[in-house]
């Protein structure tokens, strides 16, 4: 609100108007009082108005007056720690040392394929992939204000090789055969173990 009250002389019409500064609305323009709503910047600025008073002689008067607004407070988003993990281990992310008014989270991974749990809070995990080769994902985390400011982090993942065992193979040609001459001899590996079925 501003005010002409220390305004002086026989004072018939005000005419407030703004001069510099993000757009506002002006209520009550015409009189002695007018008021506005401060915007929300995200850095602090400066509105100007002007005054002009007329008389009943036609004698006028102009004066001007600055309204310093402050900036929104920022929020600052904090992923965490980068990792190194596990195949098919259990990820852990906390925003807990995100900054400012924070009103929402939004996780979100560079593999698709992942699922998050608590995507949108201030607390997330996953699965990591098993995979034969060791991976990397990137985490992004953004936090929203309450007056639509953001701020982004990102956090890798560095997901070992999954530890893969090798299947050994064991032979049974089965056992010694005693047979006349000219008998038909039949020999079986079905005692033979390994992965099922075995490839030769």
């Amino acid at each position: 609100t501003v005010s002409a009250a220390a305004s002086t002389g026989p004072i018939t019409t005000y005419a407030w108007t703004q001069t510099a500064g993000s757009a506002v609305i002006l209520t009550g323009a015409n009189t002695a009082t007018a008021s506005f709503n401060a915007p929300n910047p995200l850095v602090a600025s400066v509105i100007t108005l002007s005054l002009r008073v007329g008389g009943a002689f036609g004698q006028t008067s102009t004066s001007t007056v600055n309204i310093n607004v402050a900036a929104v407070p920022a929020v600052v988003a904090n992923a965490g720690l980068d990792q190194l993990v596990s195949a098919a281990a259990l990820v852990s992310l906390s925003a807990a040392a995100s900054s400012g008014p924070i009103t929402t989270y939004a996780w979100s991974t560079s593999d698709p394929t992942i699922v998050l749990t608590g995507g949108t809070t201030a607390a997330m995990s996953f699965t990591a992939p098993s995979l034969p080769v060791a991976s990397f994902i990137t985490v992004s985390l953004t936090v929203t204000g309450a007056f639509g400011q953001t701020s982004t982090d990102t956090a890798i993942i560095a997901v070992a090789a999954a530890v893969v065992t090798p299947t050994v193979l064991t032979a049974n040609a089965g056992p010694t055969q005693n047979v006349a001459a000219g008998a038909l001899v039949n020999v079986s590996g079905a005692a033979s173990s390994g992965p099922n079925p075995i490839a030769s």
